[in-house]
């Protein structure tokens, strides 16, 4: 019986047509990343030539408190969207700086989302795109990461699928360790990215 995508959420009901949206936008966004990966790696392997780069920058994720820069759009049926719950997806458009000082220099913008990935701890599976405006050379670069999140440990990588601009055909590791937290939930994150150009 073939069941067409609007009939299967009509069918789940309103509270759940939501999850079911974010579910398919969780795959689409997860199949796309896949095809930058093998696109930007036979690219680099056709031109024959790479070049290693590294930086550090800050990202200031704030989902709670005035001005959040992340909303919580989907939770597990039964929970709040505020518990750290399975399940649970953010949306960010969190500040990216030069140091870990909210107040330095804004360098971009950390922009996509994360959803608590295990039942058993609060890793997160994560797929977000960093927007530079800072310096004038990179402004419009972006570079696109992909992976888990294990905020319990003290140093956790996650991949870097692609890049556009001066980033164009990038792939690498970012290396990120968090700051701070303030609040139990608004933290600093240090990112140290390797790149392959």
């Amino acid at each position: 019986m073939k069941v067409e995508v609007r009939h299967l959420v009509q069918m789940v009901g309103e509270k759940q047509q939501f999850l079911v949206i974010m579910q398919w936008a969780i795959m689409v966004i997860m199949m796309v990343s896949m095809e930058m990966t093998l696109v930007g790696t036979t690219s680099s392997t056709l031109e024959g030539r790479s070049t290693k780069r590294r930086m550090v920058f800050y990202m200031h994720d704030k989902p709670g408190g005035l001005h959040p820069t992340g909303v919580a759009v989907a939770t597990a049926p039964g929970h709040n969207l505020n518990e750290a719950t399975f399940g649970n997806t953010i949306i960010f458009d969190d500040k990216m700086t030069e140091g870990p000082d909210p107040l330095s220099r804004e360098i971009g913008r950390g922009q996509g989302m994360y959803s608590i990935a295990s039942i058993s701890q609060v890793d997160l599976f994560i797929a977000f795109t960093t927007v530079f405006h800072y310096p004038p050379y990179l402004n419009g670069s972006t570079l696109s990461l992909l992976g888990s999140d294990r905020v319990g440990l003290p140093t956790r990588d996650i991949a870097i699928v692609g890049g556009t601009g001066v980033f164009r055909f990038a792939r690498g590791v970012a290396s990120i360790s968090t700051i701070s937290v303030v609040s139990g939930i608004n933290a600093t994150l240090k990112f140290d990215v390797t790149l392959i150009l």
